[in-house]
C-alpha cells in the first residue's frame, strides 16, 4: 500500500491519489512500519499544496512519534507552515521553543534566521536588525550569515539608513546567491 502511494506521488505526480493511498495504509495497517514515512510524505504533500493546516496536523503527529533529530526538523516545518500562513507570531513561538530545545548544529542558524524574518515581516525593523545581527555574530561561517546580512541590509534600507545598507550590500555582492537582488 505504501509503494502504491509512492508511485502516485513520485512517478504519476498525482498527489490526491497518493493521499488516498496513504490514508488506506493508515486505515488498513495502523501498526505498519511504513506509517511514519507515510505521515511524512502526507505532510510534505499538504505543505507543497499550501494546505498548511493539514500539514501542521501531520507534522504534529510526527513530532510526537519520531526520534529527536527528526522531531526537530518536523517542529521546524510546523513553524514554516505558520510562516506560510502569515501567522508570524505563532511561527516565532514555534521557532523560539525549538531554539531552546534544539541540539542540531545544522538547524540552529536557520531557526535564528527565521526568527529575524518574522520580525521583518511584521515591520518590526529594529528587532529584525538585532535578530539578523545575532545570526551574523553567532554563525559567521554559516550560509545563513550571508542571508542575514541581506535581510539586515533590506531592513536598514527601509529605515532610511542608506549608508549602512549600501555598505552591507557591497559586502555581500559576490557572496549572495541572487546577485541581481543585491544590485537592485
Amino acid at each position: 500500500q505504501y509503494k502504491i502511494a509512492q508511485i502516485y506521488r513520485l512517478y504519476l505526480n498525482d498527489d490526491n491519489q497518493a493521499i488516498k493511498s496513504y490514508e488506506t495504509l493508515l486505515l488498513m495497517y495502523p501498526y505498519s512500519k511504513e506509517i511514519l514515512s507515510a505521515k511524512k510524505d502526507m505532510a510534505e504533500i499538504y505543505a507543497r499544496q499550501g494546505n498548511c493546516q493539514k500539514a501542521i496536523a501531520e507534522y504534529q503527529w510526527l513530532v510526537k512519534n519520531s526520534r529527536a533529530k527528526e522531531r526537530e526538523q518536523f517542529h521546524y516545518e510546523i513553524a514554516m507552515c505558520y510562516l506560510k500562513m502569515s501567522d508570524t507570531t505563532q511561527a516565532r513561538i514555534e521557532l523560539n521553543e525549538l531554539r531552546k530545545n534544539s541540539t542540531s548544529e545544522e538547524l540552529t542558524p536557520k531557526i535564528h534566521y527565521q526568527i529575524a524574518n518574522t520580525f521583518y515581516l511584521e515591520g518590526k525593523l529594529k528587532e529584525a536588525i538585532k535578530a539578523y545581527d545575532d545570526v551574523i555574530r553567532n554563525y559567521p561561517e554559516d550560509h545563513f550569515a550571508i542571508e542575514a546580512k541581506f535581510g539586515k541590509a533590506v531592513s536598514l534600507e527601509e529605515t532610511d539608513n542608506l549608508k549602512d545598507a549600501l555598505s552591507l550590500y557591497r559586502e555581500i555582492l559576490d557572496k549572495y546567491a541572487n546577485k541581481d537582488a543585491v544590485k537592485e
